[in-house]
């Protein structure tokens, strides 16, 4: 319990609580939470003393079972000021230097939450000016990407300036577990694609749930939402265990059945073991790829084309040189599976000299290899399996696709 937060959002309608890991590698959320805040409690980001708040709050915490001590607060405020500053470009020391020694030039308060947001404008404007791009595209994740939406905004409309001004395509994407997406949101923002989780139908969803917020209903209802309130395409990722391994294929001809095909995408994953406590088994790459197949074979008969595997260039997207995973904190790594890895801020890396990626040896000799390039060195380094699932249904999917163009 003691590596445990709680994040508690107070505001002017709607107070959302969040328990989760503090500062893990690998963090997860146990509890969520939300309860209407009592009328006239906060004006403008000024909270007045409030017993029914303190009531209500106690009483849900001791709902849920929470024992968690510590508690980090967020309150919104048309009062907090921003400023847009230029400074030479210099290292992440000697900028928090010259912030801190001029910050009461700019307004007298701690600038330290505001400085990653203006490294990466400033370095993403820089990089689109230095480079020829057709277009940038900024995935949203986590974790939860929108435990801040103020910094997600921020950044959506500042990427948009940069990008209109250079004349390339912008666009934005989403994983989220839905939990705090809003129709304001999905009006505001204009998200290419949203990826939803679901772990099978609904009572296997429910259980398999790391928290016991935001159930199998709720996501199907979100998914309502973003068919009626924006244009994004809902990527529908299936993650696959032993546990739900047999009603996989039940629940993409509910989704199908529900929403179409027009704007769902599939992206099913064998569910990886980072943990061993996690509570599931995992599933075998050959065991897996049977269940895959048959999602593939289900979504090409309702699409009404059956499209081969290509060969790839790269095992993944974060080998480019233009392809960035940033932490929170403002670190840039190597890929999102290795934030714990690197610690080099996003503003110091030079997209000359990012490091290329290298086919292991036991993968040179695989008939296969160009539709994977060896897979994913995290998933390889955890013993977890890397192969793509086209290794063991290649004749299966060779004979789909001869039956679908006879």
């Amino acid at each position: 319990m003691a590596n445990r937060v709680l994040g508690i959002e107070i505001g002017e309608n709607l107070t959302r609580v969040v328990e989760i890991d503090y500062k893990a590698k690998n963090p997860k959320i146990y509890n969520m939470f939300g309860f209407p805040t009592p009328p006239g409690m906060i004006d403008d980001g000024v909270v007045q003393p409030d017993g029914m708040f303190r009531s209500i709050l106690y009483s849900k915490l001791k709902e849920k079972k929470i024992a968690t001590k510590k508690a980090v607060f967020v309150l919104n405020s048309a009062r907090i000021a921003s400023r847009d500053i230029e400074l030479p470009l210099v290292k992440e020391k000697q900028l928090r230097e010259m912030i801190a020694m001029n910050a009461s030039d700019y307004f007298p308060v701690d600038l330290s939450q505001y400085k990653l947001v203006h490294q990466i404008i400033e370095k993403i404007d820089r990089i689109l000016n230095d480079n020829i791009f057709e277009g940038i595209n900024i995935h949203y994740f986590g974790g939860e990407p929108l435990l801040n939406i103020p910094v997600l905004i921020y950044l959506d409309e500042n990427i948009k300036k940069i990008t209109a001004k250079i004349g390339i395509v912008y666009k934005a994407f989403l994983t989220t577990n839905g939990s705090m997406l809003s129709k304001e949101l999905l009006q505001k923002v204009k998200f290419s694609s949203i990826q939803l989780t679901f772990d099978g139908l609904e009572k296997t969803h429910d259980r398999l749930r790391v928290s016991d917020h935001f159930h199998f209903k709720e996501e199907i209802e979100l998914i309502e939402n973003i068919m009626n309130f924006s244009q994004a395409k809902v990527l529908l990722r299936t993650n696959i265990c032993k546990e739900n391994k047999d009603e996989i294929i039940a629940l993409h001809k509910y989704i199908f059945e529900k929403f179409g095909n027009e704007r769902i995408e599939i992206n099913p994953n064998r569910t990886i073991k980072y943990h061993q406590d996690d509570s599931f088994e995992m599933l075998s790459v050959q065991e897996y790829a049977e269940v895959a197949y048959q999602i593939k074979l289900l979504w090409s008969e309702q699409k009404g084309k059956f499209e081969l595997p290509v060969p790839r260039s790269t095992p993944c997207k974060f080998p480019y040189g233009n392809a960035y995973a940033i932490s929170p904190e403002g670190y840039c790594t190597f890929c999102s599976g290795s934030m714990d890895q690197e610690k080099k801020y996003f503003f110091d890396v030079d997209i000359e000299n990012k490091k290329m990626f290298s086919v292991r040896k036991e993968c040179k000799k695989c008939n296969i290899l160009p539709l994977c390039l060896g897979g994913c060195i995290i998933q390889y380094n955890l013993r977890a399996g890397a192969c793509t699932y086209e290794k063991y249904e290649l004749k299966n999917i060779l004979i789909s696709y001869i039956k679908h163009i006879s």
